[in-house]
């Protein structure tokens, strides 16, 4: 606005005479911008009504929902919106990777720590360990340096449940999966938590999250 102000003055004295200075064409290309961003929002808040509506009934409740919701807040520390922490929520659930608060803040977690080690978004980061995980996928886990020998990790788990790796139904080999991945970052994960300053330069990523929930 401050900068707004200047350039109109320019012409016409300040904003006060703002609509002489932008003329009809101008007001109505004005106007038809601040139409544009009314619509985007309210696009955004029937999106984001929609994502909570699915959210809670994959979280079996508006209790669970709001119990998740808070917990991966705090873990996200203000980096990830509420919008993308609800709909890696409901990934995670529907592909079987995790449906408690618990399993959530720990991959979450697992996320954080690894993303910033390789210089992605906390978002990007939770969003590949869930989509890695949910379909099984090396490669995806390889963007976050979680390298796992597949059959290896099935073999093992099925050991465990004396089960041969054929028997492993579906969410037995993605539990297999996941019980590697975190027992493989247990020490990254204390390594982090113990340095503070892997939290620094947070600010502005905080702001754009506030500012995304916002909005």
């Amino acid at each position: 606005l401050a900068g707004l102000d200047k350039q109109a003055s320019t012409a016409a004295g300040g904003l006060g005479a703002f609509g002489k200075a932008l003329g009809v064409a101008g007001l109505v290309a004005f106007g038809t911008k601040a139409a544009q961003v009314t619509a985007e929002l309210a696009n955004l808040g029937n999106q984001s009504i929609a994502m909570r509506a699915n959210f809670e009934q994959l979280a079996g409740s508006v209790a669970n929902a709001d119990t998740i919701l808070a917990t991966l807040r705090t873990t996200s520390r203000g980096m990830i919106s509420d919008y993308d922490l609800m709909l890696n929520a409901n990934r995670a659930m529907m592909l079987g990777v995790a449906d408690t608060a618990e399993e959530l803040s720990g991959l979450l977690q697992i996320a954080a720590v690894r993303g910033r080690a390789l210089g992605l978004s906390t978002t990007q980061a939770f969003q590949d360990i869930v989509t890695g995980l949910g379909r099984e996928s090396a490669l995806i886990l390889d963007n976050l340096g979680i390298v796992l020998d597949l059959d290896r990790t099935y073999k093992d788990f099925a050991g465990s449940l004396d089960k041969t790796v054929s028997a492993l139904t579906a969410a037995e080999r993605k539990q297999a999966i996941v019980n590697k991945v975190i027992a493989d970052s247990a020490d990254l994960l204390e390594t982090a938590n113990d340095n503070a300053n892997v939290f620094a330069g947070q600010g502005m990523a905080q702001l754009n999250t506030a500012w995304t929930n916002f909005r």
